[in-house]
């Protein structure tokens, strides 16, 4: 079965957004606009169960649809790279369910390099921690989303659980990507959980943000993840 949804549309060259005719829903959506080309990229949590009661999932990716023609048809979907992502939990207390986070986990965050069109996207995935935990990865894409590179791991503590990136590309071609980590979390803490902020940055050409540029701490405080907005995702069998 897969679910249905309508989707929103920036009108080319118009300052206000209309509803398009209804397109291919597999989403938790994530849109954007290709502004030389006016193409639209969305983006989506793709899950699909074994069974009719979906309770055991074979395949859970982030894929994309294009449209170049305002909405009005949507290309076959592309798959983007695996949905990795593991319940967030407090690592001094994962078994305890009053403690476990609300965070970005199969919530991708994407972008546009407005001059280039390079593609870029943000997610939680566990490849580099062996499924232990979260991280921030990244993987792009140079031909409009037709291919897409493998993830890179950016978040600059790797011995901390990484959460909610969201990444955006500015007019000169710098990617800044802001996400939270527990890497002021000490060992037998269970009272409170030391959160922080971050936001890096780096050149497009350098790819990771470990070859250029780097990250600064934007929170002053603590704080335990807030609830973020949920939406509708693709369940099929």
């Amino acid at each position: 079965m897969i679910s249905s949804a309508t989707c929103c549309q920036l009108r080319r060259r118009r300052s206000r957004w209309r509803r398009p005719p209804r397109c291919a829903a597999w989403w938790r959506r994530r849109p954007g606009r290709d502004p030389p080309t006016d193409t639209l990229y969305d983006f989506f949590d793709s899950i699909t169960f074994t069974n009719g009661t979906a309770t055991t999932v074979s395949d859970v990716h982030f894929g994309m649809v294009t449209s170049t023609d305002q909405g009005r048809t949507w290309s076959q979907p592309v798959r983007v790279a695996a949905d990795t992502s593991v319940p967030e939990v407090d690592p001094n207390a994962p078994a305890d369910a009053t403690k476990s986070l609300r965070a970005g986990a199969g919530l991708p965050s994407v972008a546009i390099d407005p001059q280039t069109g390079e593609l870029y996207l943000a997610y939680e995935g566990s490849e580099f921690t062996g499924g232990q935990y979260d991280a921030v990865q990244l993987v792009h894409s140079t031909d409009g989303g037709r291919t897409w590179s493998g993830p890179t791991r950016i978040n600059q503590a790797p011995g901390a659980p990484a959460f909610t990136p969201s990444i955006t590309v500015t007019a000169n071609g710098t990617v800044a990507v802001s996400y939270y980590d527990l890497r002021y979390l000490t060992a037998g803490n269970t009272t409170t959980l030391p959160t922080a902020a971050w936001l890096l940055s780096f050149r497009a050409a350098a790819r990771t943000a470990r070859s250029s540029g780097g990250s600064r701490r934007c929170s002053a405080g603590s704080r335990r993840p807030s609830p973020v907005a949920t939406s509708s995702a693709t369940t099929s069998r």
